[in-house]
Formats: C-alpha cells, structure tokens, sequence
C-alpha cells in the first residue's frame, strides 16, 4: 500500500498521510457470516449477521508507539502512544461500501523533567454514500 509523501516537518504538526483513511475504508476480508480473521495490517475482522442484504463487519486495531524527543533543547521526554480502534462497514449486496464508523481513543503519555501529562483523545468518525 502507498500512501503519500509528506515531509518531516509538516509530520510533526499532522500527519496527513493517513488522512483518507477515514474517507476509505479498508477491503473487508471475504468471510462467513460469525467468522473471524486478522489482516496483514493487524486488524481483527468479524462478520456480522446480513441485514436486509446488507453485509456487515466490525474491526478491532490496536496500535502502540513509544518515542523520545527534545523540549526546549534540555528536557527529554519519553513519550507513550496507545491507540484503540472500534470500527463497523457496511456494503452493498454487490459490495459496495455504503457506510462505515471509526472509534477511536488515543492515550498519550509524556515524562520528562520529573513531570508526566497524560492525555485522551477520543474521536467518531461517520461516513455515509450518497445515494
């Protein structure tokens, strides 16, 4: 999978290489109804029972990053990065994605400086297809 380039520095404010992920869901994996797998890309996939002959699928990701950086050129920070992500797609008969919703709580950690902060990010995302 490629995504696009984006510079160093303009990673440190956001990271727009991920962007579209909310807007493109992932290819649901072909599945019986009440089954499970994981994709390459770690995410545990279960189909849901059809409804009205529309097929339905959640996914479960975690993702855990740990790095250290540099504040103000003295204090080191060691910084924790845990992401939980709840997600459910919706397709068409002819499989088509039709609707799709990320849950997603991120929990960052910094210590440094004899100081930690910690802080939670939780966000929804919706996205329906026109008809």
């Amino acid at each position: 999978v490629d995504v696009p380039f984006v510079p160093p520095a303009l990673v440190e404010v956001n990271d727009l290489a991920a962007a579209m992920d909310d807007f493109f869901p992932p290819v649901a994996p072909p599945l019986p109804v009440n089954r499970r797998v994981r994709d390459g890309a770690g995410r545990d996939w279960q189909r849901l029972a059809d409804s009205a002959d529309i097929r339905r699928y959640r996914w479960t990701a975690t993702r855990a990053r740990d790095t250290t950086a540099v504040a103000r050129d003295t204090v080191t920070l060691r910084i924790s990065e845990a992401t939980r992500e709840v997600s459910q797609l919706r397709l068409d008969a002819r499989g088509v994605p039709i609707g799709w919703t990320r849950e997603l709580v991120t929990d960052v950690t910094s210590r440094g400086g004899g100081r930690a902060v910690q802080a939670t990010v939780r966000q929804r995302i919706v996205v329906r297809a026109l008809p």
